[in-house]
């Protein structure tokens, strides 16, 4: 009984430990990933060279003004304001064409903004799509 119990337990604790994961159609294969506290994550099928340049124009076209590009021991860190936000966006290459991004919107200390978020990825996402199918 006790033993039961324990397994249940164990398998209810696991269970809340999940993350929430969401797959998102698209002929370069992203999946997206809602991280908890740390933003939306998508892996690209692309090496970081044109997924960075996807993102700088994602976000120029969404009216950003892109202010730095910072090399890390991981990857790349972009950084872009708006008119109340601050986007963070982190790259890092996981294979010779895979690309792990994760993009990060804040408005004001606390507050997060996933919407946005998850739309710079798309709109890269797109420019990625559109450029694999004029270069195929």
């Amino acid at each position: 009984m006790t033993r039961t119990l324990l397994v249940l337990f164990s398998g209810v604790m696991l269970a809340g430990c999940q993350a929430i994961a969401t797959v998102v159609g698209g002929g370069i294969g992203p999946v997206v990933e809602r991280a908890q506290e740390r933003g939306v994550s998508q892996t690209f099928a692309q090496p970081l060279a044109p997924a960075r340049e996807a993102l700088v124009q994602a976000l120029e076209h969404l009216g950003f003004d892109v202010r730095s590009l910072e090399t890390t021991e991981e990857g790349e860190v972009l950084r872009a304001l708006g008119i109340d936000r601050e986007i963070e966006v982190r790259l890092v290459p996981v294979a010779a064409s895979a690309t792990r991004v994760t993009a990060e919107v804040r408005a004001g200390f606390l507050v997060r903004d996933r919407a946005t978020a998850e739309e710079i990825l798309a709109q890269a996402g797109r420019r990625l799509e559109s450029a694999a199918a004029v270069g195929g």
